[in-house]
């Protein structure tokens, strides 16, 4: 859920937050329902829920290679993004909002900023995903290291295995 406002749409069962115009702006999110996907591309069928979702990075200044290492995405502030354990801790009224939101009937946008920050503040009772802490996990192999090379800070040498005879 966007937590600044940012429109959902929907299309063949992916949410996009904010317009089509809008995609490589920091913050873009899309969020795919990958069992669907996998059923509906390959007819295979999976138990449980398959979600991937993906968070466009672009800072608003240019950043040289060598400090980029330094500036992990900070997402948090504009997601909340939870996994829903148990809806019987909602009031009546915001569970009925969240199954219509997950349901793809009703848009938050749709709902007053009363009912949308209500949800929130519900959905902040689950279990909640820091998108922060995901992604500075994520950035240290894809970025630190890859950066680090390019700059020449290290060199990546591949490991030779020694055998003993």
């Amino acid at each position: 859920m966007s937590k600044t406002g940012r429109k959902l749409r929907l299309f063949k069962g992916t949410r996009y937050y904010n317009g089509k115009h809008q995609r490589q702006e920091d913050g873009y999110c899309r969020v795919y329902d990958k069992k669907r996907e996998l059923l509906e591309r390959r007819r295979q069928t999976i138990k449980g829920e398959r979600t991937r979702m993906e968070i466009v990075y672009a800072p608003k200044e240019k950043l040289p290679l060598a400090t980029l290492v330094q500036h992990p995405p900070q997402f948090k502030c504009k997601y909340l993004c939870a996994v829903l354990t148990d809806s019987s801790q909602f009031t009546s009224k915001v569970g009925r909002f969240v199954e219509e939101i997950q349901q793809d009937t009703l848009l938050p946008q749709d709902l007053t900023l009363y009912y949308r920050k209500k949800i929130q503040e519900e959905m902040n009772t689950q279990d909640v995903i820091d998108l922060n802490l995901i992604a500075a996990e994520q950035w240290q192999e894809a970025i630190t290291l890859p950066c680090a090379v390019l700059t020449g800070t290290i060199s990546h040498l591949p490991v030779q295995e020694v055998h003993s005879g």
